[in-house]
This record gives structure tokens, sequence and C-alpha cells, in this order.
């Protein structure tokens, strides 16, 4: 192939047979790979971008967005409508200069066309989806939630991370490390599982689950600390610290540790250090140096708490690996983006597999970080309803819950860096939350979560504590998955809305993590008394 100049199209002589079946060896890898359900979801990324582009950033100054599969072009008018040549070709020489080679075309040299080569995996074409959809403003807010309210002795380091994560985001060799770790040390990409028992007994919609339990440490929790764990190196840092709920991300945070070569400390609710032991004694063997936190009512806030304090103390090595996409800007942002290759793979895979867009994506929402990461992957797509499953406890009347939307116990507040909507009383006091699920046993929310449901952009509804017990077991006896206590709020919901779905309807449900660490909460609520007894049996082995 030849080309004039840089981005011009090229061809070869179709008369020549080597190029006939080069031409056809192509065709066959393109309908083994899929390429074509590709070619038609690069398409979608570009043109809903260059559409919101034109209708909320340079009005019709980028214009007529069309495209066909992965060919995609636009045009650029001057201020009266009409093509303008000059602007395309400054649009054209800055790309460039980016290493960005682009096709400027059209009889009034005033179009542009975009050509992805369909090797390109659409989470490198998409990856600053995020961003693009939910942005913050210059000062960290989503609408009124978000900012960064923090003492002054972190904003040197603030800013440090600040800066280095968007140094990172426009790094090439940034993210094919990240992707790197992801895919050897981790197992990028999970699964989507058709829930196929599931599907047929209920006889609505087709049910996929996507198994965020068969990623490195169980959950999706090691997305977001691979990427920081990155970031960390960067600047840096020698020592890493985080809070745990559920232990996941505890175990993701040391598991990185030992893999990097930074010194732990992981805070944990004594509360949740009792419910999620197994979690403990891993991040103990892998180095990490376990606080149990007694303070508050021993549970995941208080846990944030005292892991802001030592960030406070210790700013200069310590990275502060905050596990969900809340507290102080950018870390909402940065979760976020970190965690997007959830949706970006599960949005690959449906239309590999389906050839077409889910009804409805579910989610957990405990901080909001695995909820965010398969939202991402369908925030611009109308079609497809993002549903949040929060704690619902004993229930919405019941003052033991973690409800953060829809309640009258919640309203917006400041609290660990960030505005949002917290579970709180009227002098502004904190409440008491509850879930049988360490994980979303949380006060406050992502405030992209947040901004995203006053938008109109997800809906959030809420599984209790029974519903929760029994789609877990449901699921652990029809489709042989043991979710997470937190996923299996999503999978309760799920369940509860599928019988008014139709049958030519997809719905996915996220499946955050895996349930081994749940097991003595499950067992006692199982009531499983042949579990009883083997404890029972142990501690008197430990104690004679």
């Amino acid at each position: 192939m030849d080309a004039p100049h840089p981005g011009a199209l090229g061809g070869t002589f179709g008369g020549n047979p080597v190029s006939c079946a080069a031409a056809l060896a192509v065709i066959e890898v393109m309908e083994k790979e899929g390429l074509l359900a590709r070619s038609v979801q690069i398409g979608e990324i570009i043109t809903s971008r260059m559409k919101k582009i034109s209708a909320e950033s340079y009005g019709k100054s980028v214009s007529h967005i069309r495209g066909l599969g992965g060919m995609t072009a636009f045009e650029f008018l001057s201020a009266d409508e009409k093509p303008d040549a000059d602007k395309t070709k400054l649009f054209v020489r800055t790309c460039r200069e980016q290493g960005l080679i682009i096709l400027p075309c059209g009889i009034y040299n005033n179009a542009v066309r975009i050509l992805v080569p369909l090797t390109r995996h659409p989470p490198t074409v998409r990856r600053n989806r995020v961003k693009s959809a939910v942005a913050p403003d210059k000062n960290g807010f989503y609408g009124e939630y978000g900012g960064c309210y923090i003492p002054e002795i972190l904003r040197p380091a603030i800013e440090q991370l600040a800066q280095a994560f968007q140094n990172c985001k426009t790094d090439t060799s940034f993210r094919e490390e990240f992707l790197h770790i992801c895919q050897t040390f981790s197992n990028r990409p999970t699964p989507l599982t058709f829930a196929e028992n599931t599907t047929r007994r209920y006889g609505t919609a087709k049910v996929y689950i996507k198994r965020e339990d068969l990623n490195q440490t169980g959950a999706h929790k090691f997305n977001n600390v691979a990427g920081q764990g990155l970031l960390a190196k960067r600047m840096g840092k020698k020592r890493i610290i985080a809070e745990t709920g559920a232990g996941q991300h505890g175990v993701a945070t040391a598991t990185i540790a030992a893999k990097m070569g930074f010194a732990c400390t992981v805070y944990m609710g004594e509360e949740d250090v009792r419910r999620q032991y197994p979690n403990v004694f891993w991040m103990k063997q892998l180095g990490a140096h376990v606080v149990p936190v007694t303070s508050g009512t021993a549970i995941l806030k208080d846990a944030i708490n005292e892991a802001m304090r030592d960030w406070s103390a210790n700013p200069d090595d310590t990275h502060y690996v905050m596990g969900t996409a809340c507290g102080p800007h950018p870390f909402p942002e940065m979760v976020s983006y970190f965690q997007s290759v959830v949706g970006e793979e599960t949005r690959e895979q449906i239309l590999r597999t389906e050839k077409r867009l889910p009804a409805r994506v579910y989610a957990c929402v405990g901080g909001g970080s695995n909820a965010m990461g398969i939202f991402s992957g369908f925030l611009d797509d109308a079609e497809t309803e993002k549903v949040g499953v929060e704690a619902g406890g004993y229930g919405i009347t019941s003052g033991k819950h973690a409800i953060r939307f829809g309640t009258n116990e919640s309203c917006v507040g400041i609290a660990q860096g960030y505005k949002t909507l917290f579970l709180q009383n009227q002098d502004g006091q904190m409440r008491d939350t509850h879930s049988v699920s360490a994980g979303l046993d949380y006060v406050g929310v992502s405030p992209i979560l947040a901004y995203l449901q006053t938008q109109g952009k997800i809906r959030i509804t809420h599984a209790t504590d029974e519903a929760t017990v029994a789609a877990a077991r449901e699921f652990i006896r029809t489709e042989g998955i043991i979710p997470a206590l937190e996923s299996a709020h999503a999978f309760a919901a799920a369940l509860a809305e599928l019988p008014a779905l139709k049958p030519d309807d997809i719905i996915i449900i996220c499946q955050s993590g895996r349930g081994d660490k749940d097991i003595f909460t499950v067992a006692e609520a199982f009531g499983d008394k042949e579990w009883k007894q083997y404890i029972q049996e142990k501690h008197a082995q430990y104690t004679a």
C-alpha cells in the first residue's frame, strides 16, 4: 500500500491473487472474532461522543455527524454555518502534533473522517468515556455533589495525585501497563455468563451475569487497586493505606502492595473484622497491617475516618488507596475511571453475543465503585436502564438500613472530604446503618451516582436482608454461582422485577464479588446446624 500523505487512503490492486487471498483471510478473521459487531460498537462510541460535543460544547461548529460501522465523519462549520476549511486544517494539524492521524476530506475540505482499526478494543477507543459522560467541573463537583473538603496538610498530596491522574489518562504507556496487569496478573476480561436456568424458570427476559467474582482477589476491587498502585509508583510513594468494609478492597490493596513492594496498612471496622475474618487472615498473610477500628459504630464509615487521619499524618510517603467512588476529588472520578473497564467489557460482550443492548443493568450500591464501573459502559444508551440497588436492611421504615435515596432520613451534607447524600439527622449527625453485607453498610454514596440520579440517568431501588439472602440461595442452587452478599442485593432486585419484563428483553446483573467471605453470615442466615456444629468443634480444639 502507498499513501501520498499521512492519513490518506491507500489501496491494493484487486486483481492480484495474493491481495485477493489476503482479503478472503481477513473476512474469515472478521467473522471468527466478531469484528463486524465491534465495528458497530466503535462507530456508536465515536458518533455518540461527537453528537455530545456538537450539542453541548461547540454548537453548530461541529455538524453533519454520520457514520456506518467503524467509519465515521463530521464537518466543521463557521459561525454563519458555512464549510470552514481553515478550522478543519487547524484541527488536523493539532491532532497530528498529538500523534493522532486523521483524514480530512469533502469537496469543501471541511470534513474529517475517522477510521479506527478493528484490532482496537472498544475499552481503549473509549478510554475517556467516563470523563466525557460525567466530567466534574474544575473544583471536582458533579452538579451540587462532590468537591474537595480536606485539611490544608493534605492539599499538596491531593494536588499531586490529581496532576498524576490527569497525566496518566493521556499517557498511552500507563494505560498499556494498567491493562497488562489486569490481563496477566488478574483475569480480564471477566466472563459474561448466561443464566440459562434462571431465564428458563422465569420465562421472561434473558439473564446475564458479569462475573467480577472471577477477577483477581475475588471482586471488582482489584481493577481500581491496580490503577492506583501504578499511580503510587509514579508518585514515588513507599506506603499505601486503605479502608475496607467487606474486606475485598483490603485484600486487593494488600495484594498489590505485595506485588509492587509497598508497605501496607488497612483500616477495618471492628464489627466488619468480626463478620469478615477470612479476609482479615489473608490481608495479614499478604503482609498488611490490619487495624481494627473501634470508634463510632465500628463499620466502614469509621474505617474511612481513620484512614483519612493516617493520610493527614503521613502525606509525603503515603498514598491512600480509596476503595470506592467517594471522598474528595479526584477520588470519585479516578475510581470510576479504573472501574470503567467493567462496563466497557460488558458492553462489548453483550453486543458480540446478542447483537443488541440490554434493557436493564443491575448493580449493588454501597459507595458506588462497582455500579459506576458497569454503568459507565451504558451511560450514553437511553435504551438501557441502569438500576442501582441499595441495602434495605430490615426495611425502609425500620431505621436499620443503608438507603440514601428516596428516604427522609438522608439529606445533602459534607463529610469525609466530599458533599453528597448522607444518612444523617436534623443536627447533621450521621445515622447508624445496617446491612447483612458489610460492603454496603455505608452512610454516604458516590457524588457521581447522586448526580446521575438527579439527572434521571439511573434508577435507585433497594433490597432487604431477607430478599438478599433468598436471592443468594436461589442462584447458588439454580446456577451454581455463589455471589457475595453485596452482589446478592442486585440479584434480589433483578429477580423481583423479572416477572414484569418481556421475553425479548435482556438484563445484566453485575456480580461484584464471590461469596466465600460471607460463609459465616450466610451459614447463620441459612440456619445450617451442621456448620454451627463444625465451628463449635473447631472452637473446642483451639481451646483444649
